[in-house]
């Protein structure tokens, strides 16, 4: 990331935010410069008062950034694909065998059976079928603030959400690798590879028990009508022609 990307992404979030009133500081502020002066033994360094005060300062700022739809939106975009965030697994140093990722979970370590419709009404939205395929089984994840519809065809799982509160994190090992594409004309990717980890998370980081090992590729987009996930043995193309046939 260079400065002039972060200082545009900074400058788009700024113009997005509704900042609260700020409060009187300026007693506190001379309180605690005076405060030496009264109690030599508890002496305040004034920079390292600054220093903390101006992580204070952006940890706060983000928050209020998170908070926000349309920042989450810029700041989702930076990263890639509105709802996703991808990112490398550490390297182990040479000489070191990496550690084997988990065994990957059946689908009923995180999700639960659902008829469709119940689904449609428990997520607020009607989930698109795979078009040529027969009727999917059916499952549903809940995180803490928004639900996730799984359909599970022969070849591969159709994850479906709105992705308005959380993000899909993606922890890639070496060897497996991220390749663009897209699917309608929008940014899209192909994970492939080997096995990766995938959890979520939202503005107070991973989602505990959320976290999970995938061992198939996988192809992640969104549209204006969902955020959408492929976990497939399937090969690309054949991933993109079902993936160009939903809304």
């Amino acid at each position: 990331m260079d400065e002039l990307t972060l200082e545009q992404l900074l400058q788009r979030t700024a113009r997005t935010t509704l900042y609260p009133r700020t409060p009187s500081l300026r007693g506190g502020v001379l309180a605690a410069i005076a405060a030496p002066r009264r109690r030599a033994e508890r002496a305040i360094d004034p920079p390292r008062l600054v220093a903390a005060g101006a992580v204070s300062a952006i940890v706060a700022a983000l928050s209020v950034v998170l908070a926000l739809p349309s920042s989450r939106s810029a700041i989702a975009e930076f990263f890639g694909i509105e709802g996703s965030r991808i990112e490398r697994l550490p390297t182990p140093a040479d000489g070191i065998a990496p550690t084997p990722l988990p065994t990957p979970e059946d689908i009923g370590a995180y999700a639960r059976p659902a008829a469709l419709a119940d689904a449609a009404a428990e997520l607020g939205f009607a989930p698109a079928l795979a078009a040529g395929h027969d009727d999917p089984d059916v499952f549903v994840a809940r995180y803490p603030s928004e639900g996730v519809v799984i359909l599970r065809y022969g070849a591969f799982d159709l994850w479906e959400m709105q992705a308005r509160d959380v993000f899909f994190g993606k922890g890639l090992p070496e060897g497996v690798v991220a390749v663009d594409t897209t699917v309608g004309g929008r940014p899209a990717r192909w994970i492939e590879g080997g096995a990766h980890i995938a959890h979520v998370f939202d503005e107070d980081g991973i989602i505990p028990g959320s976290e999970r090992t995938v061992a198939r590729d996988t192809l992640i987009w969104r549209t204006d009508f969902a955020f959408y996930r492929l976990e497939t043995t399937l090969p690309l193309p054949d991933a993109l022609r079902v993936a160009e046939a939903l809304p």
